[in-house]
């Protein structure tokens, strides 16, 4: 669970930096879990986190594809 929970952290605060709220939120329950030790509720959350992170991962991709062709 410790581990569970520093991870969920530094996703959680690099998700906000880049505007991620929703995938930041999705962190922080999971942290939140993770730090009362009930790692079953962990579990169930991470399928939303690995969703988030893949829509956050195209959109991010998608900017950058953008930027580079205007430049």
């Amino acid at each position: 669970a410790p581990e569970i929970a520093r991870s969920a952290h530094s996703l959680k605060s690099c998700s906000a930096n880049v505007g991620a709220t929703l995938l930041s939120r999705y962190c922080a329950d999971i942290e939140a879990s993770a730090r009362r030790s009930d790692t079953k509720e962990a579990r169930k959350l991470f399928a939303r986190i690995e969703t988030e992170h893949g829509r956050v991962q195209s959109a991010l991709s998608a900017e950058v594809e953008l930027l580079a062709s205007e430049a």
